[in-house]
């Protein structure tokens, strides 16, 4: 059986971390930066923005149609794989554009104060509005969801299937 609670897990990691405290430093903090030393990646840097507020979208996505295949509901698991697999090609290519333009418009423009200034904005996720230590709440959801993973992908005991699921008839030589 599909191990729901971990999905659960790994899509309140999804949501929350990178949208209560990544995305907004980026956009408050480094973003900013680095359109005033490097310009010419302002459409980069408008477009990952917009890419912040269609990953929530996303996010809410997987937990509507995971909780539809939790449910029973028809076709619900080829829904949720999905928006699974456009959530992975949609991350993917969000991290493209910051490691082939912003990271080195960054790299090749700012000055050893402005990378402090960034580094003490991403160091400091001691934000009142989102409790006393939300790094450490977000260090332990990851620990959980490690542990909770089954290997190779995570440190959890693997678990065979026992009844594997029958191989994809061949199409060839019809």
């Amino acid at each position: 059986a599909p191990d729901f609670d971990l999905f659960e897990t790994m899509i309140s990691y999804l949501r929350d971390f990178p949208d209560r405290y990544h995305h907004p430093k980026e956009d408050d903090h480094f973003f900013p930066l680095v359109e005033s030393r490097a310009p010419q990646v302002r459409g980069d840097l408008a477009e990952l923005k917009k890419q912040h507020h269609d990953g929530l979208r996303l996010t809410l996505e997987l937990r509507w149609k995971l909780d539809a295949w939790r449910k029973g509901e028809f076709g619900a698991f080829l829904a949720f794989d999905d928006a699974a697999s456009q959530y992975i090609e949609f991350q993917r290519r969000h991290i493209g554009v910051e490691e082939r333009s912003i990271i080195p418009a960054a790299s090749a423009n700012f000055t050893a104060a402005d990378w402090e200034k960034v580094n003490a904005a991403f160091a400091n996720n001691e934000d009142p509005m989102f409790g006393r230590q939300p790094k450490a709440e977000y260090d332990q959801l990851f620990s959980k969801i490690a542990h909770m993973a089954p290997a190779p992908h995570g440190l959890g005991e693997r678990v065979e299937p026992k009844n594997p699921a029958p191989a994809y008839p061949s199409h060839s030589g019809s």
